[in-house]
Protein backbone atom coordinates (compact mmCIF):
# COMPACT_ATOMS: atom_id res chain seq x y z
CA UNK A 1 0.00 0.00 0.00
CA UNK A 2 1.73 3.16 -0.69
CA UNK A 3 0.66 6.24 0.53
CA UNK A 4 -2.59 8.04 0.02
CA UNK A 5 -0.77 11.09 -1.33
CA UNK A 6 1.63 9.11 -3.82
CA UNK A 7 -2.05 7.70 -4.71
CA UNK A 8 -3.82 10.90 -5.66
CA UNK A 9 -0.53 12.66 -7.21
CA UNK A 10 -0.54 9.65 -9.25
CA UNK A 11 -3.81 9.40 -10.20
CA UNK A 12 -3.73 12.93 -10.70
CA UNK A 13 -1.17 12.28 -13.42
CA UNK A 14 -2.73 9.50 -14.86
CA UNK A 15 -5.96 11.62 -15.35
CA UNK A 16 -4.14 14.17 -16.55
CA UNK A 17 -2.31 11.80 -19.45
CA UNK A 18 -5.98 10.26 -19.98
CA UNK A 19 -7.16 13.54 -21.17
CA UNK A 20 -5.00 13.29 -23.99
CA UNK A 21 -6.81 10.33 -25.66
CA UNK A 22 -10.47 10.48 -24.23
CA UNK A 23 -13.12 13.77 -25.10
CA UNK A 24 -13.99 14.88 -21.40
CA UNK A 25 -16.32 17.74 -21.21
CA UNK A 26 -16.12 18.35 -17.46
CA UNK A 27 -12.12 18.68 -17.15
CA UNK A 28 -12.12 19.71 -13.70
CA UNK A 29 -15.04 16.95 -12.27
CA UNK A 30 -12.97 14.55 -14.63
CA UNK A 31 -10.04 14.78 -12.78
CA UNK A 32 -11.52 15.32 -9.16
CA UNK A 33 -13.59 11.79 -9.96
CA UNK A 34 -10.41 9.99 -10.92
CA UNK A 35 -8.42 11.28 -7.96
CA UNK A 36 -11.41 10.06 -5.44
CA UNK A 37 -11.22 6.55 -6.69
CA UNK A 38 -7.32 6.55 -7.26
CA UNK A 39 -8.13 5.99 -3.02
CA UNK A 40 -11.13 3.29 -3.12
CA UNK A 41 -8.95 0.19 -3.51
CA UNK A 42 -7.71 0.78 0.27
CA UNK A 43 -10.90 0.40 1.88
CA UNK A 44 -10.42 -2.83 1.78
CA UNK A 45 -7.23 -1.97 4.55
CA UNK A 46 -8.85 -0.80 7.62
CA UNK A 47 -5.50 1.50 8.66
CA UNK A 48 -5.34 3.40 5.22
CA UNK A 49 -6.84 6.98 5.27
CA UNK A 50 -10.45 6.00 3.81
CA UNK A 51 -10.54 2.46 6.03
CA UNK A 52 -10.46 4.72 8.73
CA UNK A 53 -13.09 7.00 7.87
CA UNK A 54 -15.34 4.19 6.99
CA UNK A 55 -14.57 1.72 9.17
CA UNK A 56 -17.28 -0.87 9.26
CA UNK A 57 -17.26 -1.49 5.51
CA UNK A 58 -13.21 -1.35 5.71
CA UNK A 59 -13.83 -4.32 8.33
CA UNK A 60 -16.32 -6.31 6.05
CA UNK A 61 -14.08 -5.70 3.10
CA UNK A 62 -10.78 -7.30 4.64
CA UNK A 63 -12.75 -10.05 6.63
CA UNK A 64 -14.51 -11.15 3.43
CA UNK A 65 -11.92 -10.50 0.84
CA UNK A 66 -9.00 -9.44 2.56
CA UNK A 67 -6.27 -6.92 1.74
CA UNK A 68 -4.53 -7.04 -1.58
CA UNK A 69 -7.06 -9.36 -2.84
CA UNK A 70 -10.24 -8.68 -5.84
CA UNK A 71 -10.39 -5.57 -4.30
CA UNK A 72 -7.10 -4.74 -5.98
CA UNK A 73 -7.68 -6.72 -9.10
CA UNK A 74 -8.79 -5.44 -12.55
CA UNK A 75 -12.22 -6.92 -11.97
CA UNK A 76 -13.71 -4.10 -10.06
CA UNK A 77 -12.43 -1.47 -13.13
CA UNK A 78 -14.11 -4.15 -15.46
CA UNK A 79 -17.34 -4.39 -13.52
CA UNK A 80 -17.47 -0.14 -12.77
CA UNK A 81 -16.84 0.44 -15.90
CA UNK A 82 -19.87 -1.78 -17.68
CA UNK A 83 -22.17 -0.30 -15.00
CA UNK A 84 -21.59 3.82 -15.39
CA UNK A 85 -20.86 3.36 -19.21
CA UNK A 86 -23.80 0.89 -20.38
CA UNK A 87 -26.06 1.01 -17.75
CA UNK A 88 -26.12 4.46 -16.65
CA UNK A 89 -24.95 6.18 -20.15
CA UNK A 90 -21.97 7.94 -18.11
CA UNK A 91 -19.33 6.69 -20.36
CA UNK A 92 -16.92 9.90 -19.21
CA UNK A 93 -17.88 8.58 -15.04
CA UNK A 94 -16.83 4.86 -16.03
CA UNK A 95 -13.79 6.14 -18.09
CA UNK A 96 -12.49 8.33 -15.08
CA UNK A 97 -13.46 5.43 -12.32
CA UNK A 98 -11.36 3.15 -14.59
CA UNK A 99 -8.17 5.27 -14.96
CA UNK A 100 -8.28 6.12 -11.10
CA UNK A 101 -8.83 2.81 -9.79
CA UNK A 102 -6.05 1.11 -12.54
CA UNK A 103 -3.79 4.34 -11.16
CA UNK A 104 -3.86 2.91 -7.81
CA UNK A 105 -2.87 -0.88 -9.01
CA UNK A 106 -0.51 0.28 -10.87
CA UNK A 107 1.04 2.55 -7.79
CA UNK A 108 0.48 -0.62 -5.58
CA UNK A 109 2.78 -2.69 -8.14
CA UNK A 110 5.62 -0.77 -7.27
CA UNK A 111 5.31 -2.03 -3.81
CA UNK A 112 7.26 -5.14 -2.18
CA UNK A 113 3.91 -6.29 -1.54
CA UNK A 114 2.96 -5.91 -4.76
CA UNK A 115 -0.57 -6.81 -6.59
CA UNK A 116 -2.30 -9.96 -8.39
CA UNK A 117 -4.04 -7.94 -11.41
CA UNK A 118 -6.28 -11.04 -12.02
CA UNK A 119 -6.87 -12.50 -8.67
CA UNK A 120 -8.61 -14.79 -7.73
CA UNK A 121 -7.65 -16.58 -11.19
CA UNK A 122 -3.85 -16.16 -10.37
CA UNK A 123 -2.16 -15.58 -7.52
CA UNK A 124 1.00 -14.35 -9.68
CA UNK A 125 2.12 -11.17 -8.49
CA UNK A 126 3.75 -7.88 -9.94
CA UNK A 127 6.19 -6.38 -7.38
CA UNK A 128 8.17 -3.94 -7.00
CA UNK A 129 10.84 -2.32 -5.32
CA UNK A 130 9.44 0.60 -3.08
CA UNK A 131 8.80 0.12 0.42
CA UNK A 132 5.57 2.07 1.66
CA UNK A 133 6.67 5.52 3.33
CA UNK A 134 10.50 4.95 2.34
CA UNK A 135 12.59 7.05 0.54
CA UNK A 136 12.29 6.18 -2.55
CA UNK A 137 8.46 6.62 -2.50
CA UNK A 138 9.03 10.28 -1.49
CA UNK A 139 11.14 10.36 -5.04
CA UNK A 140 8.29 8.69 -7.00
CA UNK A 141 5.96 11.41 -5.54
CA UNK A 142 8.25 14.16 -6.33
CA UNK A 143 8.77 12.66 -10.14
CA UNK A 144 5.15 12.15 -10.29
CA UNK A 145 4.69 15.79 -9.30
CA UNK A 146 7.04 16.87 -11.94
CA UNK A 147 5.34 14.86 -14.71
CA UNK A 148 1.75 16.42 -13.46
CA UNK A 149 3.36 19.93 -13.89
CA UNK A 150 5.01 18.97 -17.55
CA UNK A 151 1.74 17.18 -18.23
CA UNK A 152 -0.29 20.36 -17.25
CA UNK A 153 1.86 22.26 -19.27
CA UNK A 154 1.29 20.42 -22.40
CA UNK A 155 -2.33 20.35 -21.93
CA UNK A 156 -2.37 24.17 -21.82
CA UNK A 157 0.22 24.82 -24.52
CA UNK A 158 -1.09 22.57 -27.19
Amino acid sequence: MMLFKTHMILAFLFGLVSLSFFDVDFVLLYLLVVMAVGALPDLDHENSKLGRRIKPLSWLLNTFLGHRGIVHSIFPIILAYLFFAYYLDLVWVGVAFSVGYFSHLVGDAFTYGGIAFLHPITSFRVRGFIKTGGFLEEILFFVFLVLSCVQIYRLLMF
